[in-house]
C-alpha cells in the first residue's frame, strides 16, 4: 500500500518534470507516459536491490555480533546501517 501511493507521487513528479500537459499531441503525451513508466519502474527495481543490500548487511552484522539477537536490532541500533 505504501509503495503504491509512494509509486504515484513518484508519477505525478515526473510528469511535472517531464512538462506534461493535456494539450500536448497524442504522439508526445504517449511518449511522455512511457519515459515515466520506464524511470518509475527502474527506481522500484533499484530500490527493491537497496533493500536486499540492507537485509544482507544486518544479516552479516548478526552472525558477527553474538550480543545481536535479531536482524532488527542490528538495522535500528547498529550505526554503520545508516552510513
Amino acid at each position: 500500500m505504501a509503495l503504491d501511493h509512494g509509486m504515484r507521487i513518484l508519477r505525478e513528479q515526473l510528469n511535472i518534470v517531464l512538462g506534461y500537459h493535456q494539450d500536448q499531441e497524442l504522439a508526445m503525451r504517449a511518449l511522455k507516459e512511457q519515459c515515466v513508466r520506464d524511470i518509475s519502474r527502474g527506481f522500484m527495481r533499484t530500490l527493491c536491490r537497496v533493500q536486499s543490500l540492507l537485509e544482507s548487511d544486518a544479516r552479516a552484522a548478526l552472525s558477527g555480533d553474538p550480543a545481536a539477537t535479531s536482524a532488527a536490532e542490528v538495522a535500528l541500533c547498529y550505526p554503520v546501517c545508516w552510513r
